[in-house]
């Protein structure tokens, strides 16, 4: 379609090109023809009769006289009509009017015709000389043959159009080669597209091309990558549960059976049943957590007031164990964050400790801002985590290890806290040593927090006193 609309074009511009040549022709033609009309005027106009010359005999010697000065160009002649005869004929010219000079000997006033001669197309300016009763006396007669003109604006437009020709030939072919070229992604990627499967989504196309084409592979790449992301969170989370879930069903199945062959044995079973059901809630509910952590709207910020936020931690964090709970730090200062996710997050750190930490042992929570932006921690004096461990405890259903406490968590609470820290832009961190406890810091970017200029952490002078030289080896400065 595009070709055929740019030979349509072609065409059309090579007939205007005539058309517009043509007209050059035209108005080239009458300026000459005008141009010899005055020049003859003026010619008679500085020329007096003889004495006792006639007007007759006067005009027929400044008629010829104006001829045989004249020098005519090629396509041009001039002939003297006297009486309806042609009387003197421009030499070797390119046509002959004689046919016409009883027409041309008629004129009274200056006229302009064109006419076929055996020269081919003319136009002829017929330029009378008058009397002074009105009589025609004679008549210069001024030819221009048109078909010398006419040919070479046939030839320009015949080399016009065969150039015309060419070049649609020539753009036609380019486009051809070019829009192959620049199609081939295109095709490459509805290829692709449609080999992608559930169980196949490698499909990944090179960035090349046009910078327009490389936006969109670029965005079709992206687009596979959330799919298969998307596909392989749904997987993991399937046989995460599958696995998680195989062992409580096992022993509640197990429990109800042994509970239908021996009702006086259900009292014995049913706390067992309780907790393993509690258990596979809090799976279930972890599993669900994670799963969303990978989805736009996973988080809701507003506003919140850090020193607000860890204290209120703090007096939650006392009802999940009787060991003794300290505030380390509050930092001062607003931070643009999800405050329910932050402290989903920070209670799952207070739960691990509780779980590795003795009765007897201490737990800080902590908030301080640093250059990184904002830090909230959880600190414990518990059991400690082995370093060959630090890398892998935020990996799901992954524990220390160290031996746990009854009770224990299914391994998701750690993940769950990386998920909610990754979210926020920020990430967490173990400091940690067998023996020594541990300190876990969640780290909120600083393009998150508004600092006052006049900020100052506040933190209980004892507890840091006190603390001051475990800090430096296991949990961040504050």
């Amino acid at each position: 379609m595009t070709v055929l609309v740019v030979a349509v074009a072609l065409a059309v511009s090579v007939v205007v090109l005539r058309q517009a040549l043509l007209a050059d022709v035209d108005r080239r033609v009458n300026a000459a023809l005008e141009q010899e009309a005055n020049e003859f005027v003026a010619f008679l106009s500085e020329l007096d009769p003889e004495p006792d010359e006639v007007e007759q005999d006067f005009a027929a010697r400044v008629l010829e006289t104006f001829l045989m000065l004249n020098v005519t160009d090629d396509d041009e002649s001039m002939t003297v009509v006297i009486d309806g005869r042609a009387r003197f004929v421009t030499p070797d010219a390119p046509g002959d009017l004689s046919g016409l000079a009883g027409e041309i000997g008629e004129v009274s006033e200056v006229d302009t015709f064109d006419v076929t001669t055996d020269g081919g197309s003319t136009r002829v300016l017929a330029q009378p000389v008058v009397s002074g009763d009105g009589e025609t006396l004679g008549v210069l007669a001024i030819a221009w043959f048109l078909d010398g003109e006419r040919s070479q604006v046939n030839d320009t437009v015949r080399t016009a159009a065969i150039v015309a020709v060419l070049s649609l030939v020539v753009s036609a072919a380019l486009a051809w080669i070019i829009a192959g070229r620049l199609l081939r992604p295109v095709r490459e990627l509805a290829a692709a597209a449609q080999e992608i499967t559930e169980t196949r989504l490698d499909q990944r196309l090179p960035a090349e091309g046009p910078s327009e084409m490389v936006s969109l592979i670029a965005s079709f790449n992206s687009m596979v990558d959330r799919l298969e992301a998307a596909l392989s969170n749904q997987r993991r989370f399937l046989d995460d549960a599958g696995h998680e879930l195989r062992t409580p069903i096992t022993i509640v199945r197990g429990h109800l059976d042994v509970a239908a062959g021996d009702p006086s044995g259900w009292e014995t079973s049913r706390p067992v049943i309780e907790s393993e059901l509690d258990r596979m809630q809090r799976i279930v509910d972890d599993l669900l957590t994670l799963a969303k952590s990978e989805r736009v709207g996973f988080l809701h910020r507003r506003p919140v007031d850090v020193d607000e936020f860890t204290t209120s931690i703090l007096d939650r964090s006392r009802t999940l164990g009787e060991h003794r709970f300290v505030l380390d730090a509050a930092a001062v200062g607003i931070a643009d964050a999800d405050a329910d996710r932050l402290a989903q997050a920070m209670l799952n750190l207070v739960a691990n400790a509780v779980r590795h930490t003795p009765l007897d042992g201490e737990i800080g929570i902590g908030s301080a801002f640093t250059a990184n932006g904002l830090e909230l921690w959880v600190r414990d004096t518990g059991e400690g985590i082995d370093p060959a461990d630090h890398e892998r405890i935020f990996d799901r259903f992954v524990r220390p290890s160290v031996t746990r406490s009854p009770g224990g968590s299914a391994g998701l609470g750690l993940a769950i806290v990386q998920a909610v820290a990754e979210a926020h832009g920020g990430s967490v961190d173990v400091v940690s040593a067998l023996g020594r406890g541990s300190t876990f810091t969640i780290t909120v970017p600083a393009s998150s927090v508004d600092v006052p200029a006049d900020h100052v952490a506040v933190a209980t002078d004892a507890v840091r006193g006190q603390h001051e030289a475990e800090r430096s080896s296991t949990w961040p400065a504050s």
